[in-house]
């Protein structure tokens, strides 16, 4: 026998069973904010991610990182950390629970729940995978929530028994569908790491006989191949004033994309775009300060990028395809890395002149193209496992969020 559901009178929740209410966060929660001060060192960083609430080292360079914690605010086990900025970036991580004590960003909200139920995790979870976070307050997307918006926020209640069964039925069901996406992430990552041998061997070594190099980074090469300078086969160009054109945003994964062709680009293309440079079909891009991480690549599109970028075109008749396999492979990655200055990784910036100084290796044509003919086949046959893995993801993500949902809602009983 189907439960009795009457209406929330929530869009975003619809249907809810009759034997349950609705309130405010103000009447389930306690907001909190105890900044630290000078007893910093005392505690554990804290940090919000996709994966949940983790401990994070102070040292850690990854990313902006504050001159000290004074102004950090504590944080409690059990308490709920809602990170309400940039909403405008649907990707990023919104709300965890806390299994530490330890302190966070001054940015980020901290709710004590007074059940202490971890049905209210799943609750916001749900907010945040339907994006309602990024609408609260009116139409449009609004740019930050604070506090007060957010207590005002409506919340189900229930008898606390039925939220904690709600809460161990979703643990349960949800760390089995969190098992089987993490095995299918650890498959795409050995598939990788194998393309990225694949394509360091190949591109460097090709098929036939080798030598000896004195290239640092580089023991054996093919052996009918000349080593010469970038600056001999490419050349900077720095054309402008092509405002109309497309914009072309770079990946490490995928290469040079129209940036309207993808839906996790959250870079702000300026009002402006003058300055941007001007990029045609076959030419190198490089990413200066992420090149140590394999973003480079050569463009199929013409379009503009961002005017922090190194555009190249061709000096030579030589296979570009084969440029873009060589200059992206693991042993240049490692030089570009080598060559990069900067206090930390964020912030890396290899140099002109280091870029245009390091060792490439040119093969005959015929070789070249072997080699490239070679990488598109086997590439093209793993990244068809890659994209496979990926809808597998793709779709238990979705099963999760679905099945969170109806339990929060009650439109599944439990």
């Amino acid at each position: 026998m189907s439960r009795d559901l009457i209406d929330s009178c929530v869009d975003w929740l619809g249907k809810i069973p009759s034997t349950w209410s609705m309130c405010r966060v103000k009447n389930r929660f306690k907001f909190h904010k105890k900044v630290v001060g000078n007893e910093s060192e005392k505690y554990d960083r804290i940090a919000l991610t996709l994966n949940g609430v983790i401990k994070r080292n102070k040292d850690d360079v990854d990313g902006l990182q504050p001159d000290d914690y004074t102004g950090y605010q504590i944080v409690y086990k059990n308490d709920l950390i809602f990170k309400l900025i940039d909403l405008e970036n649907v990707s990023t991580s919104r709300v965890g629970k806390s299994e530490y004590e330890g302190i966070t960003s001054p940015a980020y909200i901290i709710l004590t729940d007074n059940h202490d139920s971890r049905y209210s995790l799943y609750y916001f979870l749900n907010m945040w995978y339907q994006e309602i976070f990024n609408n609260i307050g009116g139409d449009g997307v609004r740019s930050a929530i604070n506090k007060d918006t957010l207590l005002k926020v409506p919340f189900i209640d229930m008898k606390i028994e039925e939220q904690r069964r709600i809460a161990k039925y979703l643990d349960e069901k949800c760390s089995k569908i969190n098992e089987i996406i993490s095995d299918n992430n650890k498959e795409i990552e050995l598939i990788n790491e194998y393309k990225k041998s694949l394509i360091n061997e190949i591109s460097i070594k090709g098929f036939g006989e080798k030598k000896k190099t004195d290239i640092g980074y580089i023991d054996e090469v093919i052996k009918e191949s000349k080593i010469t300078k970038i600056k001999y086969i490419l050349k900077n160009k720095n054309e402008k004033n092509h405002p109309d054109a497309e914009v072309l945003s770079l990946y490490r994964e995928y290469g040079v994309v129209p940036k309207d062709s993808r839906d996790d680009n959250y870079n702000v293309t300026s009002e402006n775009t003058e300055s941007y440079k001007y990029v045609e079909v076959g030419d190198l891009v490089v990413n200066k300060m992420k090149a140590w991480q394999g973003s480079l690549a050569v463009s199929d599109y013409e379009g503009i990028v961002s005017p922090a970028y190194y555009v190249c075109s061709f000096k030579k008749n030589i296979n570009r395809r084969y440029i873009h396999y060589l200059l992206r492979s693991k042993s240049y990655s490692q030089e570009f890395e080598r060559l990069s200055i900067g206090i930390r990784p964020g912030q890396w910036d290899l140099s002109n002149d280091n870029f245009m100084s390091i060792s490439v290796i040119v093969p005959s044509d015929e070789e070249q193209n072997k080699i490239v003919d070679y990488l598109d086949k086997q590439c093209s046959k793993l990244d068809e496992v890659i994209n496979y893995r990926k809808q597998i993801i793709e779709k238990l993500e979705e099963y999760k969020r679905s099945l969170i949902y109806e339990c929060v809602t009650g439109k599944r009983e439990v």
